[in-house]
């Protein structure tokens, strides 16, 4: 099988050539309830700085750099897996089964060797059904990759707070549902 290639600068998953849906994309209809009042220059600004930010943990995860412009940021992701004794097994991984693809956050290790996948998010307030679904949607893609995730979260940082985290039941029939609807919405077409 191929091996699916993600286009940053356009957002978009291709497989062989042909575009997969992302999680992302997927989720518009839940997505669009939540923050559809909002200004879309908000929205962009905010997603451009959220991006910035999973960029800089992500160098200092892999390269261990810290970007100066969000050391309290990487402070705080550094204290979060100091006070859980998590360790970072893999970041930014992009998985795909065929019929959507996306990239989860990251896949923590406990001491116990078990694996938690984590949202990261940096959004002014946590919408928990948003994320529970969309982590469904990544935990399904990390079972097809054969990586058996223990538990799921959310790790909500802020500017200038300390970190808040907590454990969430991906809502997998709800991620089904829309993949579903998704599916036939395009086959109709």
């Amino acid at each position: 099988m191929d091996k699916v290639v993600f286009e940053k600068e356009s957002h978009t998953y291709r497989l062989g050539g042909r575009i997969i849906p992302s999680v992302t994309t997927i989720m518009r209809p839940l997505s669009d309830a939540v923050y559809g009042k909002i200004s879309p220059k908000v929205l962009a600004k905010k997603a451009e700085k959220g991006t910035a930010i999973h960029q800089a943990i992500d160098h200092y995860i892999l390269f261990n750099v810290f970007d100066p412009e969000y050391e309290h940021e990487i402070r705080q992701f550094i204290k979060f897996l100091e006070d859980k004794k998590f360790s970072v097994a893999m970041s930014e991984i992009v998985m795909c089964d065929g019929q959507y693809a996306g990239t989860a956050d990251m896949i923590l290790k406990d001491q116990k060797g078990r694996l938690h996948l984590y949202d990261l998010k940096t959004t002014t307030v946590i919408h928990r059904e948003l994320v529970a679904v969309q982590l469904a949607g990544y935990k399904l893609l990390a079972q097809n990759e054969g990586i058996e995730i223990y538990q799921c979260g959310v790790l909500w940082l802020r500017p200038g707070k300390e970190y808040a985290s907590a454990p969430i039941a991906p809502k997998i029939r709800v991620w089904r549902k829309l993949l579903n609807e998704y599916t036939n919405k395009v086959n109709e077409h």
